[in-house]
């Protein structure tokens, strides 16, 4: 490596990981962090498509000791941003991958690496144990305002285990899409160049992933199947990746029909606490995915 190279990745080293930790420091100043929250795993992205790999996880993992050596129960969260960062990074060196397998590999990480920060938040903190404490808090103050005002609780309060993946649907999904989004702007201008992902009542996933899914829903409801834990992660993995294949479905369907996309809004957060309808979105989406719905809907508003 010439001397230029060495001083060009020091200095990206240098400025990528300073943004890092600008943007996990600007997570405690409000309302700074409504904005940067959703972009977090943009540096390591940036680092590993104009160096390597490695260059950018030896960089985060240095940074992520060095702050766990002062505060240990942070660094455990920076496992999540650090691997979507890392993953979309190297997927979006590889020009043979398009764009929307950049961010789906950002989501699927990102539903995976936030179960492994829970879990190790649990074992080290009791990090779900208090959350539950917490939220069992939260649910009976508002029993007890609602009594105050003389109404009535007319329906079980949801239970905190309940409402949590739905809850982590809201930080898997927005995070990888606004990663891409501006590390592609930002990368294009720096000769990183490659095509913008498709709009997104165009996504569409492979047909495989829809009888995968079909086939692990009829395995997992035999008893002897369900003591695989392996085959329930890529099941819910699978569910999630769906949940947003509905959505994109909907979205066609606005499309088609000449509505504003802005009504996907109240439906995602209906969704979040409606469970009933994160099934509907999965059949929808697998439907989407295995036959040739959209095609024939086309045709049909055509004539």
């Amino acid at each position: 490596m010439s001397q230029n190279s060495t001083t060009g990745a020091i200095r990206d080293i240098f400025f990528y990981m300073g943004l890092f930790l600008l943007l996990l420091l600007s997570v405690l100043i409000p309302p700074i962090n409504l904005i940067t929250i959703w972009i977090i795993p943009l540096p390591i992205m940036m680092l590993t498509v104009r160096r390597n790999f490695w260059t950018a996880f030896i960089s985060a993992f240095v940074v992520a000791v060095l702050i766990a050596i002062a505060y240990r129960s942070i660094a455990i969260a920076l496992i999540d941003p650090i691997l979507i960062g890392l993953v979309m990074g190297k997927v979006y060196r590889d020009q043979k991958q398009p764009s929307t397998d950049v961010v789906l590999s950002g989501i699927v990480t990102a539903f995976i690496s936030l179960w492994i920060v829970l879990g190790l938040g649990e074992w080290l903190f009791s990090l779900l144990s208090k959350a539950q404490q917490y939220w069992a808090q939260v649910t009976q103050v508002q029993q007890q305002m609602t009594t105050v005002f003389g109404l009535k609780m007319e329906t079980t309060p949801l239970n905190f285990y309940d409402i949590l993946p739905f809850v982590l649907l809201l930080a898997v999904i927005p995070i990888p899409i606004f990663t891409f989004k501006l590390g592609r702007r930002w990368l294009t201008k720096q000769g990183f160049t490659r095509e913008p992902m498709p709009r997104f009542h165009n996504w569409l996933l492979p047909r495989v992933f829809a009888y995968t899914t079909i086939l692990l829903a009829i395995l997992l409801m035999f008893s002897s199947f369900q003591q695989y834990p392996y085959l329930k992660v890529i099941y819910h993995i699978l569910q999630l990746l769906f949940v947003l294949q509905g959505f994109s479905f909907c979205a066609f369907l606005l499309h088609v029909w000449g509505k504003s996309k802005l009504w996907l809004i109240p439906l995602i957060f209906l969704t979040l606490f409606i469970p009933i309808l994160v099934l509907v979105m999965v059949v929808f989406g697998v439907l989407d995915a295995s036959g040739s719905w959209r095609q024939r809907i086309n045709n049909r508003y055509k004539k």
